[in-house]
């Protein structure tokens, strides 16, 4: 998706590099449930399995 994005947004000629908002609105998403997930530290194998 990311790649569409910046494709469209270099290929369109335009003046104003729009991409930068849906790339930025997908980062915090990202680091919105990466923390979380990281925050808890290592998997034991019980929680795993």
């Amino acid at each position: 998706m990311l790649g569409i994005w910046l494709a469209v947004g270099f290929g369109g000629g335009g003046w104003y590099f729009w991409p930068v908002w849906p790339i930025m609105g997908w980062g915090i998403g990202v680091a919105s449930h990466a923390i979380p997930v990281l925050a808890h530290g290592s998997m034991s194998p019980a929680r795993i399995a």
